[in-house]
């Protein structure tokens, strides 16, 4: 496995935990929207794992509790420029199934595995959950 697939395995990994430890105490972590997400996953992080901590913990401040928008990051995270310098751009189709799988796996963390309310908390049915968690490999 080369660096950037292990980088790829990790990154959510490290949001998440950036994202806990920057929630306030008996609150929920917020939601990544999807331009966000994408706007984290696409910036070259010059300054490595540093960088990215400190994004996450300026949007969740501006975020307040709620959903974290693409607005809430650096501006260095929303400059136009920055699909360009990381090279290469996934299809839509591509970032768009990724972002799914990882945000139900989210959820049904969130949930404690309780597909019914990963369902709820989705804003879908547990069979459609149930579909798309087959469609990505999910248990």
């Amino acid at each position: 496995m080369g660096s950037h697939a292990r980088a790829a395995c990790v990154f959510p990994l490290l949001v998440e935990q950036f994202l806990r430890e920057f929630t306030p105490a008996g609150q929920s972590a917020p939601a990544i929207a999807p331009a966000a997400w994408a706007a984290l996953q696409t910036y070259p992080y010059p300054g490595n794992v540093r960088e990215l901590k400190h994004a996450i913990q300026h949007a969740t401040i501006l975020a307040r509790g709620q959903e974290i928008q693409a607005h809430h990051l650096p501006s260095e995270f929303r400059g136009s420029s920055q699909p360009a310098s990381r090279g290469h751009i996934e299809p839509l189709a591509l970032a768009l199934a990724q972002f799914e799988k990882e945000y139900i796996e989210r959820t049904l963390t969130e949930a404690g595995g309780e597909r019914q309310r990963a369902a709820e908390l989705l804003g879908i049915t547990r069979k459609n959950l149930w579909e798309k968690m087959v469609k990505h490999g999910l248990r």
